[in-house]
């Protein structure tokens, strides 16, 4: 295995007074986790305030390193088609004689953008936080103060209620951020969960809707107009001896519906809006132009998982599993009614698909697979959605496990990939051999996969080609292809790569360099054990993952090291 170090050369005379440690001189680092990007890893070292983006393609595999905020406190790439980096940062309060340092919110490119264009200026915030939700395009992101950081916040008075809303694509003006603070009423409790809809359709036009779940209440924020008044939704019928925790929320756009779950909740809340300027009425902003509405669907036993499937007005259904009564329930939330259905085990996952046509004469179906991942059940259930609405009963099938699962892992692919729709069942870890099941539910065919211990670190791509990565043992890397590799590998073969250094995190890149066209190469980045945080990666070719190949990257976080500001 070729290998490359990227090493600190200091030149260093007899020092007394180290107490006999001869390596008082190393650095120490502090890092947060490493962020995958399409195709770089970054590092975001704290005490220089300092990100280094690492290019495996890069054949010196030397940094570029961007400077942050101060206090970085969490780094995550933004969601979407956006190469790039998220850094929140806290700033400093300051003090008599320490001038305030504004917390700020840095967005980096993966790759530098060509003038004339320019990076993005880092976005000044109102507030400390630490906690950021970002809507699945990327567009919207609400900064928030996390039930965590309550008692450890530093700064001497706060509004645990206040947020602030970033919108990166406005109307008016979609080169330039909107940084919008806000801060929502408080009934008692603080935000526990941050969810994005998709886009719910209104007669002045489509919104994302950003659902806060708090203590015993839901908080809904037009992300589209961040200056109207947020609408808060209480879940308790009386203001004193409730304790109700939303855990969950599904979006019905086509019904303007929410449904909520909260736990030990017997009910699914519905949450419905009323579009008010097609009713007649003409609100004024702040005012919202949508009203919302409370009301509840019952269950008879607490919820532990739902799902939403049909499209369109008449044909949404929720279905909901009633893990300790052993029943699935099917509502019609446009009446209210329900059917409840008996089941083999307590299911704790619904995963609703759409099953393909089997002949010219067929049609697509909608379908479900039931599973426990909770209680040790060694079977799954294949449901029939449309019979409930058909003929009022639920056709279900049993099928027996090697093992008992305890994750559940979705390729759902619709359209023209409807023959990859796949689930795969990862065992507990007192199953014995049986590591993991790939269901096909097209044909509803099942393909156990046994090893000599519990998996570790297993890694999945749900990108098409599929693959998973695991440890298999220390060093030992193991992968499973899911699907046809494009050199034409067959689907559900194995292989196992053996590195010189124990494995702690594996992390495949989305895509080749955008900068070295010339290098098609897809990496696949191995993390080893770092305890001084110098930086030790190994890249391997992700589809041909070759020892032969293979480069290790020791001490690139050491760049420059002299010449960064060190506290």
């Amino acid at each position: 295995m070729k290998r490359r170090f990227l090493a600190l050369s200091l030149a260093l005379a007899p020092l007394a007074g180290c107490n006999g440690n001869t390596n008082f001189w190393l650095p120490r680092n502090d890092l947060l986790p490493m962020v995958a990007l399409d195709d770089r890893v970054a590092f975001v070292e704290t005490s220089s305030q300092t990100a280094f983006l690492l290019d495996p393609a890069d054949p010196s595999l030397t940094p570029r390193q961007v400077p942050v905020g101060k206090a970085p406190i969490a780094a995550v790439k933004r969601n979407g088609a956006n190469n790039q980096l998220l850094v929140l940062t806290k700033g400093d309060r300051g003090s008599a004689k320490v001038k305030e340092v504004p917390a700020e919110l840095d967005v980096i490119d993966a790759v530098p953008p060509l003038p004339p264009a320019s990076p993005l200026p880092p976005l000044p915030l109102t507030g400390r936080f630490d906690g950021l939700a970002q809507s699945d395009d990327g567009r919207f992101v609400v900064l928030y103060h996390t039930p965590a950081s309550q008692a450890q916040n530093d700064t001497a008075l706060f509004n645990p209620n206040e947020m602030t809303l970033i919108d990166f694509k406005p109307p008016e003006n979609p080169a330039v951020p909107k940084v919008t603070p806000k801060t929502i009423r408080s009934m008692g409790g603080v935000p526990n969960l941050i969810l994005f809809s998709p886009s719910y359709t209104f007669t002045q036009g489509g919104r994302t809707l950003a659902v806060v779940l708090s203590q015993n209440y839901v908080t809904i924020l037009d992300l589209d107009n961040p200056g109207h008044t947020e609408i808060s939704v209480p879940l308790c019928p009386q203001p004193s001896g409730c304790n109700l925790t939303p855990v969950d929320a599904v979006f019905d756009p086509d019904n303007l519906n929410i449904f909520v779950r909260a736990s030990g909740a017997k009910d699914i809340y519905q949450i419905k809006l009323t579009d008010l300027v097609a009713g007649g009425q003409t609100p004024t902003a702040p005012a919202n132009d949508f009203l919302a509405s409370l009301s509840m669907l019952a269950v008879g036993s607490t919820a532990a998982d739902m799902a939403l499937y049909g499209v369109g007005k008449d044909n949404t259904h929720l279905a909901v599993a009633a893990a300790d009564a052993k029943s699935l329930v099917i509502i019609d939330p446009s009446t209210s009614s329900t059917v409840s259905i008996a089941t083999s085990i307590p299911v704790s996952r619904i995963i609703p698909f759409i099953r393909p046509a089997l002949s010219t004469t067929d049609t697509p179906r909608q379908q479900a697979l039931l599973v426990d991942l909770l209680r040790g059940s060694t079977s799954v259930i294949f449901a029939d959605l449309e019979e409930v609405q058909t003929t009022g009963g639920l056709p279900l099938s049993d099928y027996s496990l090697a093992a008992a699962g305890s994750q559940a892992h979705l390729f759902l692919h619709q359209g023209p990939l409807l023959d990859h729709n796949f689930v795969v069942l990862v065992a507990n870890r007192f199953s014995g051999s049986a590591a993991l099941t790939v269901v096909d539910l097209a044909s509803r065919s099942f393909s156990t996969f046994d090893a000599g211990s519990a998996l570790a670190l297993p890694t999945f791509e749900t990108r098409n080609p599929s693959r998973l990565w695991s440890a298999d043992s220390g060093a030992g890397l193991f992968h499973l292809n899911l699907v046809d590799r494009a050199n034409g590998g067959a689907r559900l073969t194995t292989g196992e790569t053996w590195l010189d250094q124990d494995i702690v995190a594996v992390s495949p890149l989305a895509v080749s360099s955008t900068e070295r066209k010339s290098d098609l190469t897809r990496y696949l980045v191995v993390s080893h054990y770092d305890q001084d945080g110098v930086g030790n990666l190994t890249f391997l070719d992700a589809e041909n993952p070759d020892r032969a190949n293979a480069r290790t990257a020791y001490g690139f976080l050491l760049s420059n090291y002299l010449e960064r500001e060190q506290p």
